[in-house]
């Protein structure tokens, strides 16, 4: 992972091409378990819709072999429904991240819309994606061992 796009307060239309081809090598589960963290993060800070909290714990589940993938697509459209039902921008955010997160049980490239709509709900983007990349990082050397 180039953590140059992590400095990013934003990410441009070229960034999330680049970090989807690098989610597309990764171990799916860990990836929804990274969406599901970053989601949290955004939902603790800003919401406590409980259609954003079921997506996360589905997607959870899946990662845990313990839901189908048709429960955590169907918890992520409900999660996006949620999110069109808020005026609040940090909530809609947060919840997004939230769908994003369950819809990575069925593409691993939405983890990295989860990652961006978590740190759009942050006060401080710069802080959420050096959160981000740091626990990406921690994950992954979890898996090589």
């Amino acid at each position: 992972m180039d953590r140059a796009i992590f400095l990013k307060s934003s990410w441009s239309a070229a960034d999330i091409t680049m970090l989807k081809a690098e989610f597309e090598l990764l171990n799916q589960r860990a990836a929804v378990r990274f969406a599901c963290d970053c989601a949290e993060r955004a939902c603790k800070r800003a919401t406590a819709d409980q259609r954003a909290y079921a997506a996360i714990l589905a997607g959870r589940g899946w990662a845990d072999g313990l839901v189908s993938v048709s429960s955590a697509r169907k918890a992520a459209f409900e999660a996006h429904a949620a999110a069109r039902q808020t005026g609040v921008p940090s909530a809609q955010f947060a919840i997004r991240s939230a769908g994003h997160a369950a819809a990575t049980a069925h593409v691993i490239t939405h983890a990295v819309a989860a990652a961006d709509y978590a740190a759009k709900s942050a006060q401080d983007a710069l802080e959420e994606r050096a959160w981000q990349y740091a626990h990406l990082l921690s994950l992954l050397q979890a898996l090589r061992g």
